[in-house]
């Protein structure tokens, strides 16, 4: 999208390292889940998978969330502050977070939850205040196609979260695709000659 919405250039390591991107993620979606969705008598890669889906879509919205926040910090569109803007976007999650629950009719007791863990529900609202902080500030002073690869090294911990605290299966193969994700993004970063 930065590519053709914003008209920004790219040279063949952004392409090449967009690629192993896109063949790193591939990577991770066609290692066998245990939540695949069942065609018939076949099983199916778990890209199929109800979560893989969701994420899917979550990379459709994150995207079009990335091309807001380009247009509505940057000085050169008109933008305002980052911070305003930041704190804007939380005016608005909040309440749509509870409706959410509520809609969802979630069976969940709001009230004891909050109470319950309220240190970790504060520290998780702090790290995600700052990262949305840090990446809209990002994205008003510097190029959607270099910052999005950059933010997206986030695989790379996820998996070896995934591994090392959640004992999920399939570690290497997950590993040495997120290997390949890394080495995509270095070369997104290397400067155009």
């Amino acid at each position: 999208l930065g590519v053709y919405i914003l008209k920004e250039r790219i040279g063949p390591y952004l392409k090449s390292g967009t690629l192993l991107l896109v063949l790193g993620i591939a990577i991770i979606l066609i290692v066998p889940s245990n939540q695949a969705i069942a065609f018939g008598q076949s099983t199916v890669l778990s890209f199929f998978s109800i979560p893989a889906l969701l994420a899917l879509i979550v990379a459709i919205l994150s995207s079009i969330a990335v091309l807001a926040n380009k247009y509505g910090t940057d000085k050169k569109y008109g933008g305002m502050d980052p911070l305003l803007f930041t704190a804007g976007n939380f005016v608005i999650m909040v309440p749509c977070s509870f409706l959410f629950v509520f809609f969802t009719q979630a069976n969940l007791d709001v009230w004891n939850i909050m109470t319950d863990n309220w240190k970790f529900l504060f520290f998780l609202g702090i790290m995600g205040a700052l990262a949305s902080w840090l990446s809209i500030k990002a994205y008003s002073i510097g190029d959607v196609t270099k910052i999005s690869p950059l933010i997206r090294t986030q695989i790379l911990l996820g998996v070896i979260i995934g591994g090392t605290f959640f004992h999920e299966e399939y570690l290497l193969i997950k590993l040495l695709a997120a290997i390949l994700i890394f080495i995509g993004v270095v070369m997104i970063l290397i400067p155009p000659k």
